[in-house]
């Protein structure tokens, strides 16, 4: 009977263990989709606050990405990959516009400081090709 119990524990564990690594990572990315094409991708990082960005815009002949947003961006910073700032620059506007045609295919952060806040909005753009 010892056995018996022993084995089903066994097997228990055995089954459990599998399911829970088999299913990926447990915490869950709470990233939120705001644009997604064939070309780009932009996700918030911060769930609070996926309604900051009100629209955002794709021109593939001119290549730009236009970002609006509910209040004015003092600040944009842009990282690549590796962590490493490529650029900041001043905004002052509720208007930003990227010329993907600066970026090369890969994942950056877009961090946007917003007036009145002392904490950079953080947003995740991946250029696809």
């Amino acid at each position: 009977m010892k056995n018996f119990i022993a084995l089903s524990l066994v097997l228990l564990f055995t089954t459990v263990n599998s399911f829970a690594f088999s299913h990926g990572d447990p915490v869950k990315d709470i990233s939120t989709v705001v644009f997604e094409s064939s070309d780009i991708d932009l996700r918030v990082m911060d769930f609070e606050g996926k309604d900051a960005i009100v629209n955002a815009i794709y021109n593939k002949n001119s290549e730009f990405f236009t970002l609006e947003t509910m209040k004015s961006i003092q600040f944009v910073q842009i990282l690549n990959e590796k962590g490493e700032l490529e650029y900041q620059i001043p905004v002052d506007s509720n208007f930003l516009n990227l010329s993907m045609e600066d970026f090369t295919k890969g994942a950056y952060a877009v961090n946007l400081l917003f007036e009145g806040k002392e904490d950079y909005f953080v947003t995740k753009l991946v250029k696809k090709k």
